[in-house]
């Protein structure tokens, strides 16, 4: 699966979040699906394609961030939890993003994000920052890139060597929001981890320090990066996707290691990452709850 696209500005605050629906038809969530002989890749596979058929969702991104600095003169802990509460329609097309980005210690800002379909090919975006509102346009094709698929791609493309994961090896685990699922994982090979920390705006933190968001510059920080596992969680019975995790903490670790070895006083600052993982929840297939734009928004 390719699918990895580079995020546009006006939807950098959604993430991985328009298109929970696809282009509407026939939803295949109630189907029975025979997925006894399917290969634990295969049914990863089946998963992807059936969010095209979908007509409303819901899904929850959770992306966790704790680390420590210490120049020697001020250690510094920072522990940030980005969470994105979103709600898709596909008759018309409509989404609902509620933001909220907390750093321990230092409170949190929320941003609200609606955007709907306009006209043919068009969209209205409305982004509320807690004081006012903004607004913009943008086309489909923009948006069939944040799709379920596409946000499923950021942790799934270029994996390889999918593998059940065995019930004894599961505990609790494999009930998940009161489904009964099964956990497959995955091996994310190095060069995939690269495309996903590029492309998935991971290293926003890094560009900062770098001063720089030039992608050759910022690759040349992700040298070393390892292998990495992704977890995917399936309806036991529907083969629905349910989640999905990627545990990236010992590549940031690699990456703020060759930062700090590029700039002039970096011998002098230590940081170590106890904590980075991208996680995302899928739930309420075709029967999201739904909302109303405020009228506000598009004042």
């Amino acid at each position: 699966m390719k699918h990895l696209k580079r995020a546009g500005a006006i939807v950098a605050t959604m993430l991985m979040a328009f298109s929970v629906v696809g282009c509407g038809g026939n939803t295949t969530t109630t189907e029975t699906k025979d997925v006894a002989s399917m290969t634990a890749e295969e049914k990863v596979n089946a998963a992807y394609d059936s969010l095209n058929d979908l007509k409303s969702g819901q899904a929850t991104f959770d992306i966790t961030l704790n680390m420590a600095m210490d120049n020697g003169v001020n250690p510094v802990e920072a522990k940030t939890e980005t969470t994105m509460d979103i709600k898709n329609f596909s008759d018309p097309s409509k989404l609902e993003v509620i933001t909220n980005m907390s750093v321990e210690g230092a409170g949190s800002q929320s941003v609200l994000t609606y955007a709907e379909e306009t006209g043919s090919n068009e969209y209205k975006v409305y982004v509320y920052d807690g004081s006012d509102w903004y607004s913009d346009t943008a086309d489909k094709e923009i948006f069939d890139q944040y799709g379920i698929q596409g946000n499923m791609a950021v942790f799934l493309d270029g994996a390889v060597d999918f593998k059940e994961v065995t019930q004894d090896d599961l505990a609790d685990e494999n009930d998940l929001g009161g489904k009964e699922t099964i956990r497959i994982d995955a091996v994310l090979p190095a060069d995939a981890l690269k495309d996903t920390l590029i492309y998935s705006g991971s290293l926003e933190s890094v560009s900062g320090l770098l001063g720089t968001t030039d992608e050759a510059k910022m690759r040349s920080m992700l040298e070393g990066i390892q292998d990495t596992t992704v977890s995917i969680w399936l309806d036991k019975h529907t083969n629905d996707p349910v989640k999905l995790s990627l545990d990236m903490t010992d590549a940031m670790n690699v990456v703020y290691t060759n930062v700090l070895a590029s700039m002039a006083n970096g011998q002098n600052i230590t940081v170590d990452v106890s904590e980075m993982v991208m996680s995302m929840t899928i739930f309420n297939i075709n029967s999201a709850e739904d909302f109303e734009i405020p009228a506000e928004a598009r004042q």
